[in-house]
């Protein structure tokens, strides 16, 4: 049984830990039956996609990366060299509809997304 002294000092090591992670600029999700898709951009420049099976399974995320952002359209990049990227697909962000639509840069298909959560970026 843990001491209440250990409690405490693991209860502040999990929030600082929880608390160091980038904020999130836009939070989009597609529904489906069984699962639904996050697509999260945060504030240090990275991205993921996250996939939480029926509410409460979370996999692990099958696409993160960089990007870039100009006005409404976001670039999805990989770095190869110091200063030279690859792009790998882009985004649209709709604010009058709250769409964001996706589309990989191997795909005629885009994928289209909620948005739940839009914040400025700073």
């Amino acid at each position: 049984m843990m001491k209440p002294c250990n409690c405490l000092i693991a209860l502040l090591l999990a929030t600082i830990i929880t608390s160091s992670c980038s904020k999130r600029i836009l939070e989009a999700v597609q529904v489906h039956k069984l699962h639904d898709e996050y697509f999260i951009l945060r504030n240090n420049g990275r991205h993921a996609n996250k996939t939480l099976i029926m509410g409460m399974l979370r996999m692990p995320d099958h696409n993160r990366g960089r990007y870039l952002i100009s006005g409404d359209t976001v670039y999805f990049v990989n770095k190869k060299k110091r200063n030279t990227f690859l792009l790998n697909g882009y985004g649209i962000i709709d604010n009058s509809d709250r769409k964001f639509y996706y589309r990989p840069h191997d795909s005629l298909q885009h994928e289209e997304y909620t948005i739940q959560t839009l914040l400025e970026r700073q």
